[in-house]
């Protein structure tokens, strides 16, 4: 496999991959199918995990609690937060899947638990299986640690990263792609201010923090708020990266030097 020939799938792609809209489903099989070759981050795994993987965990408990499927759903939509959207459309694909009118709400709850049982399980695969490549050259660890089932129910824990228990090498491929980092610096600082996201405004914070320090911040959770400059940094060994998330990728390729082709979501939806 030629690495310099790949399509990097980003981490929004996986999930619109996984999706039950048969539209976007459909469109992602193409963008895959057509690729030459296929790469992922590592780190996508450790965002995959903190958003997907945790909101199926999280489905799981609000089913296994539930009373029937409207106290279901009354659960999932007292939970707030982010994760109400996508626990709401993981179950949708789950209850499509079963003949859920024929059957007492009890046998449907088991079938419901072993179908996310079995997702949760295989999600390294699910995630990694679609590519010809998983690149991990900062050798993430939070992204190695798979969700665990003890005592018949899932964890999925990210813990914030600090010297004794990571032994990541993010602090070295930072070292050597630190003029990257002043070039995205300089860019972003002539952008409107309009047009800053609240995400691509902590890059910028935690760029200059670098610099300014010496080395990349890697205790805590510093990664997980820059995941998109890690990633985007990580394609430039590959011919693109694929992502539906142009607000940040469209400035962050340009100031670090990537390749980035956008997966045009709203069209696909708009069909």
């Amino acid at each position: 496999m030629a690495i310099d020939s790949s399509t990097f799938i980003d981490t929004d792609i996986q999930i619109h991959r996984l999706s039950p809209d048969v539209d976007a489903k459909n469109a992602v099989k193409e963008e895959i199918d057509n690729a030459e070759y296929t790469a992922m981050s590592a780190f996508s795994l450790l965002e995959l995990k903190g958003n997907y993987i945790q909101a199926l965990i999280l489905l799981r408990r609000k089913i296994a609690d539930g009373k029937n499927i409207g106290d279901v759903m009354a659960r999932i939509n007292n939970t707030g937060g982010r994760k109400v959207t996508l626990m709401f459309l993981q179950l949708a694909n789950k209850i499509g899947r079963i003949d859920f009118n024929s059957k007492p709400w009890e046998e449907n709850r088991q079938i419901l638990l072993t179908l996310l049982d079995s997702q949760i399980a295989s999600s390294w695969m699910i995630f990694t299986g679609v590519v010809d490549y998983v690149c991990d050259d900062f050798d993430c660890t939070r992204a190695s640690e798979e969700p665990e089932f003890v005592s018949n129910k899932w964890f999925a824990p990210i813990p914030k990263c600090r010297k004794d228990n990571t032994n990541c090498s993010i602090i070295e491929f930072i070292e050597v792609r630190k003029d990257d980092l002043a070039r995205l610096i300089d860019l972003l600082g002539k952008i409107p201010k309009e047009e800053i996201t609240s995400e691509l405004q902590r890059i910028k914070n935690v760029c200059e923090e670098t610099l300014r320090d010496g080395a990349f911040p890697q205790e805590k959770n510093v990664c997980r708020q820059v995941g998109d400059m890690l990633i985007g940094l990580q394609s430039k060994i590959g011919k693109e990266i694929l992502s539906s998330n142009y607000k940040e990728h469209s400035y962050l390729s340009e100031g670090l030097g990537y390749n980035f082709r956008q997966f045009p979501y709203a069209d696909v939806r708009s069909k």
